[in-house]
């Protein structure tokens, strides 16, 4: 079983639970959300928020939103013969893009409170935009809109905002319907 708690009362300690648990003579693993930091230098970074926002800007955006998030070549080499990634257009190249991760069990008070962080982050470093994806883990047992999770066959569920000043894009990435045999 995995768990995520948070005490209704600040008087209440938030390892009660696992001494409950453990308690009833369960095995208690406690897992801390795991941070990692990188600065990618002179990338190629699309312009978004242009007029005319298409559904296809945002889908290559988010695209390549995911090779920040690899590391992955920007060069766009064509004799590269593993990628010829190009970031797409209109773009400029930007000194330095900073990329966090956070990876563990959230609330969604948490995530709520971490993107208004962001926005407010936004507003007042004058950054061209920011972003969070955020992804549940596989088999995880959340339904959403009535609709399993794909146990112990897909997770692959997503949410991409991307703020600017007032604006907001909202991406939803959702895995197949397809019942598997």
């Amino acid at each position: 079983m995995i768990l995520s708690w948070e005490p209704p009362e600040e008087s209440i300690c938030p390892s009660s639970i696992a001494k409950f648990f453990s308690d009833l003579e369960c095995t208690v693993n406690v897992c801390q959300p795991q941070f990692d930091t990188q600065i990618l230098f002179s990338v190629k970074m699309p312009m978004i928020f242009q007029q005319n926002i298409q559904q296809g800007d945002v889908e290559q955006f988010v695209e390549w939103l995911g090779m920040v998030a690899i590391d992955g070549d920007f060069s766009g080499s064509f004799d590269n013969y593993i990628n010829t990634y190009e970031a797409p257009e209109p773009s400029t190249e930007i000194g330095q893009i900073r990329f966090l991760q956070w990876r563990g069990m959230y609330l969604s008070k948490h995530l709520g409170k971490l993107i208004d962080l962001l926005r407010e982050y936004n507003n007042e470093a004058n950054t061209f935009w920011i972003a969070a994806y955020i992804q549940g883990f596989s088999d995880m047992p959340i339904i959403k809109s009535n609709q399993e999770n794909h146990y112990f066959t897909n997770g692959d569920n997503a949410t991409v905002l991307i703020f600017n000043n007032d604006k907001c894009i909202f991406c939803s990435q959702r895995c197949s319907m397809k019942k598997y045999k």
